[in-house]
């Protein structure tokens, strides 16, 4: 193996070694553990080889020092700033999110202002970036209907069919709230397979009945292995 070669794997594996360290320190953080403890036992959890006995002084030294190389500082704050954007994801942030949708999305964000006595036209020009965003569809059609005049005066007469579709002001915020478990619980009545209230003896019943069908059935496939 020539030197370069030897170079670049040798590199490879410290690069690795950093990055495992981050992600070490990086749980360890989001369990609350203290900052100095944290990143101590994430290097010698990745870093220093099984039964060393580095003086303790000198293995946090090392840990503080390769904790603010600049790569795995950088990749350090990178997990912690997408933990703490998650983190400000709750039920009360989709409530907003909810109230600010259903009251502000509108067809009307994407016309001429109000003027009395006149029509008003498609105009995105006034939008903002959120509400482009809004806009699930945006379809124009134009067609010719007449000519009107000749020369200098001829004119067309066009007719120009706009189709605006937004997307679903609170399908978004519903999945995120099923996905974060802010729904309230739901309560589900237990029922026989006719749809009849089950008591509390014949749920006992249909437990023991259950586990005892499970376990033949287990004993069937096993006798027949």
């Amino acid at each position: 193996m020539t030197r370069k070669r030897a170079k670049r794997r040798s590199d490879t594996l410290i690069a690795y070694q950093h990055e495992q360290f981050v992600l070490a320190l990086y749980k360890r953080l989001t369990a609350l553990e203290p900052l100095k403890e944290a990143t101590t036992a994430a290097y010698r959890e990745t870093i220093l080889q099984p039964g060393s006995k580095d003086d303790v002084a000198i293995v946090e030294a090392n840990a503080r020092r390769l904790r603010n190389k600049a790569q795995c500082k950088a990749l350090l704050e990178e997990l912690l700033e997408r933990t703490r954007k998650v983190a400000s994801l709750d039920a009360g942030w989709a409530l907003v999110q909810l109230k600010s949708r259903v009251e502000g999305s509108t067809v009307g964000n994407y016309l001429t202002p109000r003027v009395p006595g006149e029509p008003r036209r498609f105009d995105i020009d006034r939008c903002s970036d959120a509400q482009l965003a809004q806009l699930a569809e945006l379809q124009i059609d134009e067609k010719e209907l007449e000519v009107r005049g000749k020369g200098k005066k001829e004119r067309h007469l066009i007719e120009r069919k706009i189709k605006v579709k937004l997307v679903d002001p609170i399908g978004g915020v519903a999945l995120m709230a099923r996905i974060g478990g802010w729904e309230a619980p739901k309560k589900i009545a237990p029922t026989d397979g006719d749809g009849n209230d089950l008591n509390l003896l014949e749920l006992v019943n249909a437990s023991y009945e259950l586990a005892a069908k499970r376990a033949a059935e287990a004993k069937a496939k096993e006798i027949a292995a």
